[in-house]
């Protein structure tokens, strides 16, 4: 039985088209590739996608894992020019020759990595519905972005010799509980933050047409013993007519394989009634200032047909498990990591990338 192992590698790619790209969040994509829209004087706009590659690679040395991770590595350097439908294609070694020979050399045989060599290439598809896809060849590249190597036993001439000496396999440690993982992350943000983190966000929420109908402001303040979150800010009305500033309250998400967790804004908002409720109906061109505090618990995101919008659900019985999860999510966006985003969602609906980002 072969075990696997897993490598989650950010490879930055950069994009270009010839003509005016859409929003990043308009464009189709798998669920593991972020994308963002940016311009370079020279180049023009480009699309910038970070793609989330696994690898899944049966037992193998140190060394030749070590090496295939390098090599995987140097794909973040695949562009896409102005004037060029497709990256220029890049192609990986995924065998360290040397290594290879002197295994053979000294043991008669050594195990070889398929496929011996990779590309990668990108491709932009402009239209109705503009996507991007990402291909491999040969197709070891599954729809979650598991890139699937495999071993092939090689066999020098004359026959094997003495098989290499295996060191014993150190005794397997003791699992570490939610609690602890939770513990050292706390550790962590402390020491590089301290107790609290600020940061400043905004952005402007557009209609289906495009036309500007609120521009939302924040100043976020992180407190980290606690995994708390703390969201002041301004909603102002840029439409024509009067809108609940409530619609507006941006929440922090994260996207994790098919589940989607956030510290809510419900919490603020289901509190306000009658006379509190009726100053966040704001007239065109007014705004209103809000402040509110995360929910203690954190929040799944779950889609509700019934309704068209989402419902939040407490995401974890246990509090351990909680706050584990609340503290990598904070790591995570301090981090800036794509998984991690400030966002409004205009339409309550849960879909990838279907809110708008405050920068």
């Amino acid at each position: 039985m072969n075990n696997r192992y897993h490598l989650f590698l950010p490879a930055a790619l950069l994009l270009a088209a010839c003509s005016s790209l859409p929003r990043a969040e308009k464009i189709q994509k798998p669920p593991w590739l972020a994308v963002d829209v940016d311009h370079h004087e020279t180049l023009g706009e480009f699309l910038v996608i970070t793609p989330s590659f696994k690898i899944l690679l049966p037992e193998t040395t140190e060394e030749r894992r070590a090496y295939l991770e390098a090599q995987v590595a140097d794909l973040d350097r695949t562009k896409l020019y102005k004037y060029n439908s497709y990256g220029a294609d890049r192609t990986i070694v995924t065998n360290d020759a040397k290594s290879v020979a002197e295994e053979l050399a000294r043991y008669g045989k050594t195990a070889k990595v398929v496929p011996a060599a990779l590309t990668i290439s990108a491709k932009y598809f402009s239209g109705k519905k503009p996507r991007i896809v990402l291909t491999a060849a040969p197709n070891i590249l599954d729809e979650d972005g598991t890139l699937h190597f495999s071993l092939d036993e090689q066999t020098a001439p004359g026959g094997p010799k003495a098989a290499p000496r295996t060191p014993a396999a150190p005794a397997e440690p003791a699992p570490v509980t939610a609690k602890e993982k939770a513990a050292a992350i706390r550790a962590y943000l402390l020491g590089k933050y301290g107790k609290t983190a600020r940061l400043k966000r905004s952005g402007t929420v557009t209609s289906a047409a495009g036309k500007p109908l609120a521009l939302v402001e924040a100043e976020l303040t992180f407190f980290l013993e606690t995994a708390r979150m703390t969201v002041n800010g301004s909603v102002k009305n840029l439409g024509g007519q009067k809108m609940w500033a409530t619609f507006y309250l941006p929440q922090l998400t994260y996207h994790k394989g098919r589940d989607w967790f956030t510290f809510s804004s419900r919490q603020f908002t289901d509190s306000l009634k009658g006379e509190e409720l009726k100053p966040y109906l704001i007239s065109s061109g007014s705004e209103k200032k809000f402040q509110f505090t995360t929910d203690p618990e954190l929040q799944v995101l779950v889609y509700d047909a019934a309704q068209n919008r989402i419902a939040a659900h407490n995401a974890f019985p246990s509090k351990d498990d909680d706050d584990l999860l609340k503290l990598e999510i904070l790591e995570k966006y301090l981090a800036d990591s794509p998984d991690v985003r400030f966002e409004v969602f205009p339409n309550k609906l849960i879909c990838a990338d279907c809110g708008v980002r405050l920068y």
